[in-house]
């Protein structure tokens, strides 16, 4: 009798009980690991905003942004996409001024000569203002007062182009050492 007891608990607890307990756990588990969607992209932006800001202040650089590839509508009638950017993170000194604003589902294609080179070198450097002819840049340069800027490419684990950072010197020129554009290739 005891054993057919022993038998009909084991059941029970196996039975019902265990995946109880089991669904439970899992329950518990998978509301700890997964956060709130708008917490989790506030606590990034975070640590991406101080890292442009500790970049800008290590190399004294007037205004260090990034940009981010999306896509925004659809070209009428062929329905395809429209690659385009926009400026998601931006740091600058307090007397210069903010392009994040200016930068928001910019068309990519009214920068394809800088980002087919920016393909190609993983780094665009204009030196000098002078140089603003380089990759069809002049506009930019121009209307946001840059006497030196240089742009690095952001690519995914898998390799891919998703984004660019941009450095830029508005108060006066500074060319980066070969030593320096490494460094933050890297970063």
């Amino acid at each position: 009798m005891i054993r057919e007891y022993s038998v009909i608990v084991a059941a029970f607890l196996t039975g019902i009980i265990g995946p109880i307990i089991a669904a439970w756990v899992r329950s518990y588990f998978e509301k700890r690991s997964k956060k709130d969607l708008l917490v989790s992209a506030i606590e990034l932006s975070g640590i991406v905003e101080d890292k442009i800001e500790d970049i800008r202040k290590d190399y004294d650089a007037d205004r260090v942004w990034i940009a981010q590839f999306h896509n925004g509508s659809h070209f009428y009638p062929s329905g395809k996409s429209i690659a385009k950017f926009s400026i998601l993170y931006e740091t600058v000194k307090e007397e210069i001024a903010s392009i994040q604003g200016k930068f928001q589902n910019v068309p990519v294609n009214l920068f394809g000569k800088a980002f087919n080179h920016l393909l190609a070198n993983n780094t665009i450097s204009v030196k000098s203002h002078k140089d603003q002819a380089f990759c069809g840049l002049t506009y930019f340069l121009e209307e946001h007062s840059c006497k030196s800027s240089y742009v690095f490419i952001i690519r995914s684990i898998e390799e891919r182009f998703i984004g660019f950072m941009g450095m830029d010197f508005a108060l006066e020129e500074r060319e980066l050492t070969d030593e320096e554009i490494v460094d933050l290739e890297i970063k």
